[in-house]
C-alpha cells in the first residue's frame, strides 16, 4: 500500500495498493479519500484486493465522470484522488486549446486586425517562422474565438468536457497489466550496503492533453482558410476594444478618435463579431468528439518509485512495516510479529 504524508497513522490515506503474486506486480490506484490504513487494518488480503479491484475501476471510469462533472460546474477542488485529471486535462475539458499563428501588424488598421499569415503546430515553431520571415507571432485558445462560446458567467465550453465524458463511457475498462518489476540498487560508499533502490514499472494515466492539440492541429490544416479568417476576424472583437467599452468621447478622445465616427466603428465590430461567431459555429458544431478522441485512455509511462528507510509501525492490531518514498510511505501488513523491512538483493 502506498500513502500519502510525511507521516504513518490511522488516518494515511492509501493512494494505490499493489498486489505481487509469483514475482509480478499489478498496481490498482484508488480514487476514495476514506481509503485509509485504519480502515484496511481489519480486512483480510482477500478483501483488500477486492477492494483495490473496485477502486481501480471507479478511479478510470465513474470517478474520473464525477471528477470531470465538478469541474464543468466550476466547483473548486476534487472529489477523489483522480490525479490524472490534472490542469492540462481541464484546459482540454474547458476548450482551452491553442492555435499558433503568424501575422502581419498593420498598425495603420482602426479595427486592429491581423493579417494571419499561417498556422503551425507549436509555439516554437511559429516564433521561429515569425523570425525567418520578418512577422509577429501569436495564440489564440478557441474559447476566444467566438464571443458566444460559452453560456453567462461560465469559464468553459462544456462541450468538450461532455465530448470526454462520452469517450470514457464507451471505453471498455483494463483491469491493471500484470507486470515484471526493474529494481536499480544504490550502495553507500564501501559498496556493500543498500541505502536505497528505485523500482520502475508501467503506469497508467487515463488523460493525455497533448492527443487532444494534436487532434486540434489536424484538424485546423484541414480547414486552413476558414480558421485564418476566423482568427482575423478575431483579431478584431477579441484584442481589440470589445462592444462593452466602446462607449463613448472618454475612451476615443485620448486616442484620436473622431466621435462622429464612433457608431460605424461599433457596427463594424458588432459584424466582425457576428461572422465569428457563426464561422465558429459552423466549423466545432459537432466537432468535439473527433477533437477529444483519444484524449481519454490508457495510456502507459514508465513510474518510478524510490524506496529508502525502513519503518514500522503499528494501527489497531496490525502491524505495517515499510519504506519511506519520495511520496509518502510504501507498506505492507505484516503476517507476524517478526517480520521486518530490509533493504537486499
Amino acid at each position: 500500500m502506498q500513502t500519502k504524508g510525511d507521516s504513518v497513522s490511522k488516518d494515511s490515506i492509501v493512494s494505490t495498493i499493489y498486489v505481487l503474486k509469483n514475482r509480478k506486480l499489478q498496481a490498482y490506484q484508488i480514487f476514495d479519500n476514506n481509503i485509509t490504513l485504519g480502515k484496511l487494518s481489519s480486512m483480510s488480503d482477500s478483501a483488500t484486493i477486492e477492494l483495490a479491484k473496485k477502486q481501480d475501476k471507479k478511479y478510470t471510469t465513474n470517478g474520473a465522470i464525477k471528477e470531470i462533472n465538478n469541474y464543468l460546474k466550476q466547483k473548486d477542488g476534487q472529489i477523489g484522488q483522480e490525479s490524472d485529471f490534472d490542469d492540462d486535462a481541464e484546459t482540454i475539458a474547458s476548450g482551452g486549446l491553442n492555435i499558433y499563428y503568424t501575422f502581419q501588424k498593420d498598425d495603420a488598421n482602426k479595427y486592429q486586425q491581423q493579417t494571419v499569415k499561417n498556422i503551425y503546430r507549436t509555439s516554437d515553431e511559429a516564433q521561429k517562422a515569425a523570425e525567418n520571415e520578418g512577422l509577429s507571432d501569436g495564440s489564440i485558445d478557441l474559447l476566444s474565438l467566438s464571443d458566444n462560446a460559452l453560456k453567462k458567467n461560465q469559464k468553459v465550453d462544456t462541450n468538450f468536457g461532455r465530448a470526454i465524458i462520452k469517450h470514457i463511457e464507451n471505453t471498455k475498462y483494463q483491469s491493471p497489466m500484470t507486470q515484471k518489476l526493474k529494481v536499480k540498487n544504490t550502495t553507500d560508499n564501501s559498496g556493500n550496503k543498500i541505502v536505497s533502490q528505485t523500482v520502475t514499472y508501467t503506469a497508467i494515466d487515463v488523460f493525455d492533453s497533448k492527443q487532444a492539440e494534436t487532434n486540434l492541429y489536424n484538424y485546423v490544416m484541414e480547414h486552413k482558410a476558414d480558421f485564418i479568417k476566423l482568427l482575423t476576424l478575431a483579431s478584431s472583437y477579441g484584442y481589440g476594444m470589445k462592444n462593452e467599452d466602446i462607449s463613448g468621447d472618454m475612451v476615443f478622445g485620448s486616442d484620436g478618435w473622431d466621435p462622429n465616427e464612433l457608431s460605424a466603428y461599433r457596427s463594424q465590430i458588432t459584424q466582425f463579431s457576428a461572422e465569428g461567431n457563426d464561422l465558429y459555429n459552423q466549423l466545432l458544431k459537432d466537432k468535439y468528439s473527433e477533437l477529444t478522441k483519444g484524449v481519454y485512455g490508457y495510456h502507459k509511462w514508465n513510474k518510478a518509485m524510490a524506496i529508502s528507510d525502513s519503518m514500522s509501525q503499528k494501527i489497531y492490531k496490525a502491524r505495517y512495516v515499510g519504506y519511506v518514498t519520495t511520496k509518502g510511505y510504501l507498506l505492507t501488513k505484516t503476517q507476524n510479529s517478526k517480520q521486518k523491512a530490509t533493504l537486499s538483493n
